[in-house]
């Protein structure tokens, strides 16, 4: 996956406050939280980045 790899988890973060997930849905999920690691070097990350989503605006069901 390389680089584009490390936007899995925002991508489906998205997915998922949007309510289009691909898979299993998180019910009424307002918050998401996405981290993760890059440029791995072996046995260590060299960066490290971490990101808080949140759903504004929604229609109340």
């Amino acid at each position: 996956a390389g680089a584009a790899g490390g936007f899995l988890g925002l991508v489906e973060a998205v997915r998922q406050l949007t309510g289009r997930p691909l898979g299993r849905a998180a019910a009424t999920a307002t918050t998401a939280l996405v981290s993760g690691y890059g440029m791995v070097d072996y046995d260590r990350g060299l960066c490290t980045a971490a990101a808080i989503l949140e759903r504004v605006g929604a229609e109340e069901d």
